[in-house]
């Protein structure tokens, strides 16, 4: 697979996702995948969350994340059901027999905080660890997070396994 990277995070206007014009999904669709095999990651406008809930996201985020592993556990994976959501620590799951923290981004100091109180696109700089291999790997700065959480809170699914 040839990875071209680029010094320039795409933006892609994903609102025509939720149009009904076929040939407008197709093409927002068209441009996310390129994004996505280009540089990994793209940044979403076109939505509009409310500032107040990408703070209570972050205010609730921070709060769980910084509890005692031991209280994260009480919303274990395992307790989940056929919905297989909960936590669980880094190496804590399983991929042929072998603790598995993918590949991916590991995140170790965000810096500033800009959110779009219209918009509601976010964006912060970051620094931390590349995880290659299920192992923490090179040191990586100068790192931007971005996007807008609109879809997120749009696509979720109900849960169809809660037990009273």
């Amino acid at each position: 697979m040839e990875h071209r990277s680029s010094s320039k995070l795409p933006v892609i206007d994903v609102s025509p996702l939720l149009s009904a014009n076929t040939a407008e999904r197709a093409r927002v669709a068209a441009e996310i995948g390129a994004a996505c095999r280009d540089t990994g990651f793209f940044y979403a406008v076109g939505h509009a969350i409310a500032p107040a809930t990408l703070q209570a996201l972050d205010v609730a985020s921070r709060r769980f994340f910084a509890l005692p592993e031991a209280e994260k556990m009480q919303i274990a994976m395992a307790k989940g059901g056929r919905a297989w959501r909960g936590f669980f620590p880094v190496g804590g799951e399983l991929t042929s027999g072998k603790p598995d923290i993918k590949e991916g981004l590991f995140v170790t100091d965000l810096i500033g905080m800009g959110v779009n109180g219209i918009t509601g696109d976010y964006s912060r700089g970051a620094s931390g660890f590349m995880i290659r291999d299920g192992q923490l790997a090179e040191p990586v700065s100068e790192i931007t997070i971005a996007g807008n959480l609109r879809d997120i809170f749009l696509n979720m699914i109900p849960a169809d396994d809660l037990e009273f």
